[in-house]
């Protein structure tokens, strides 16, 4: 509870909203997506051949298209953890940006996305794009 608090009617939003608003939340947060994308990356290089067979594939990536646009606009993953999934992540990105410079003009907040070099991506990673 002292992690993610909840207002229970008496009166603690304003401890809620300090808790939110802390260093520690922000970091809590990151740690949090940051293993959600490491579950993502076991899901596409493990289990995307078994998703496939069972119709499920296209669930999973809306799933983590959704995931990685609310990632890029908090900004809440590393670039560094990111990479191994960069031949899926790229893709999403380049239409996220594309997306939100036809909604906001070109302010920017629309601005493209920094170029990266050619990560090392695993055979499972790459097929997994397909």
């Amino acid at each position: 509870e002292t992690k993610f608090p909840n207002d229970n009617g008496d009166g603690d939003e304003q401890v809620a909203l300090r808790v939110f608003q802390t260093p520690q939340f922000a970091a809590l947060c990151g740690q949090i997506f940051r293993r959600l994308f490491r579950v993502y990356g076991i899901i596409y290089s493990s289990f995307f051949g078994t998703l496939e067979a069972l119709e499920m594939a296209p669930h999973l990536n809306s799933c983590f298209k959704h995931f990685m646009y609310f990632c890029t606009e908090f900004g809440l993953l590393p670039e560094r953890e990111v990479e191994p999934l960069e031949v899926l992540v790229r893709p999403i990105r380049k239409q996220y940006y594309t997306a939100k410079q036809t909604t906001a003009g070109s302010g920017p907040a629309a601005s493209a996305p920094p170029q990266q070099g050619n990560p090392a991506v695993s055979t499972a990673t790459a097929t997994a794009g397909k």
